[in-house]
């Protein structure tokens, strides 16, 4: 599994995220991804992008959730 844009891939389950595209003070918009192989449940994957969430508020009350979506569990 892996997230790629028209320059390279931005993240695998392989390697984790690139360098390239890595949050750094100055960044503005963020996109946390969560992997979860055949036989995970939707609720579970739900629940860890709101510990993400959670977390990211921590350091960043202000922050907007654009999109919170889970793909590919049926």
């Amino acid at each position: 599994m892996m997230i790629a844009d028209a320059q390279g891939i931005i993240s695998s389950i392989l390697y984790g995220p690139d360098r390239r595209t890595r949050i750094m003070p100055k960044t503005g918009r963020a996109l946390f991804t969560v992997y979860a192989p055949q036989g995970i449940a939707k609720d579970a994957v739900q629940s860890h992008m709101l510990d993400i969430e959670t977390y990211v508020r921590l350091i960043a009350p202000a922050a907007e959730v654009l999109m919170n979506n889970v793909y590919g569990i049926e």
